[in-house]
This record gives structure tokens, sequence and C-alpha cells, in this order.
């Protein structure tokens, strides 16, 4: 669900993603991106803390 400016609300349908913890650690161990995985903030604590890998933005 989506709210607007306008206040209107608009069900969007998105695909369901099944997603583990451990493919988020591989993928950052092995300096792929995250950024389609978890949200921005969750991605740049895991940067910024050089957690699963490298502390370097992709």
């Amino acid at each position: 669900v989506i709210q607007s400016d306008d206040d209107a609300i608009m069900m969007v349908n998105i695909p369901e993603m099944a997603i583990s913890s451990t493919e988020i650690r591989q993928r950052r161990s092995q300096q792929q991106t995250i950024h389609m995985w978890v949200p921005l903030n969750v991605e740049h604590y895991i940067l910024k803390e050089g957690l699963y890998g490298s502390n370097i933005c992709d």
C-alpha cells in the first residue's frame, strides 16, 4: 500500500521475494550489491559497519 500526497491510497501488486540472511551475507562477502534486497538504511548500516565483507559502497 502506497499513500500519495493527496492522501489517496493505491494498492500495488509486487512479487514476493524470498530473501534469506545467508544470501545477504554471501552477496556481501563476494562484494556483490545488496541494494535490491534490503532497505537503503539497512544497506548503509551494513556497509558503514563493515558487516559481511567490505565497507565500500557499491
